[in-house]
């Protein structure tokens, strides 16, 4: 049984007017929004967002890649709707990135977000729940 979290119009880059999301994926498309979205751009909540932006061009370290793992499973957490998260960030050809996020929310429901960092955009390959 899925867990009613309400439902919203679909949002990851921009609205999508016509098309509803509830359940885990509702979840998914908050989680992505928080982590695409700068710090300090909620003026009620300065700690809100992650800018993945910010990993174009690294040079793509071990060390980097577990930082930015660590960031990432910190900001999911801060929403109140999951109960752990797990980041993986690996290096893909030069300038790309792969982040997978699996997420285990409140009620116990399991999902991922596949998110992929190239060029100069951050896009979310896919939600699977």
């Amino acid at each position: 049984m899925t867990t009613d979290y309400g439902r919203d119009t679909s949002c990851t880059r921009g609205i999508r007017s016509g098309r509803l999301v509830r359940g885990t994926v509702l979840l998914a498309e908050a989680i992505f929004r928080r982590l695409t979205t700068p710090p300090g751009m909620l003026r009620d909540d300065p700690s809100y967002g992650l800018d993945l932006e910010a990993m174009i061009g690294l040079t793509g370290s071990s060390a980097e890649a577990g930082m930015w793992a660590q960031q990432i499973r910190n900001q999911c957490l801060k929403d109140e709707r999951l109960q752990d998260a797990i980041a993986t960030v690996t290096r893909g050809d030069p300038g790309t990135w792969d982040v997978t996020v699996d997420c285990i929310a409140r009620e116990g429901e399991p999902f991922s977000l596949r998110i992929g960092i190239a060029g100069v955009t951050v896009e979310l390959l896919g939600i699977t729940a």
